[in-house]
């Protein structure tokens, strides 16, 4: 999962919060896990319920960008040399 914390606290914190951020996914995993997909603690399945929705998210817009960048090559493969020059490309 392309955990993070969510809304930025402050660069100095950023990759501290987040590696903590990714510790807690991954602890949350195996306590899905071996609860049969419940979570013990009321404020903990709050903030997972959440994770996995912003990560979901995440997920949707970095393949939405994956999907224009190929679009894009792929259209600009089809422009002649003359084309591109043409375009400032």
């Amino acid at each position: 999962m392309p955990c993070e914390s969510g809304p930025s606290l402050g660069d100095h914190y950023k990759e501290e919060i987040n590696h903590l951020t990714q510790m807690l996914c991954f602890s949350c995993q195996i306590i899905e896990h071996q609860c049969n997909g419940g979570m013990p603690c009321s404020d903990l399945a709050v903030w997972w319920k959440q994770h996995q929705l912003d990560d979901e998210e995440r997920l949707r817009e970095q393949q939405a960008r994956v999907d224009r960048a190929a679009t894009r090559r792929f259209a600009l493969a089809k422009l002649t040399d003359e084309e591109r020059r043409e375009l400032g490309l």
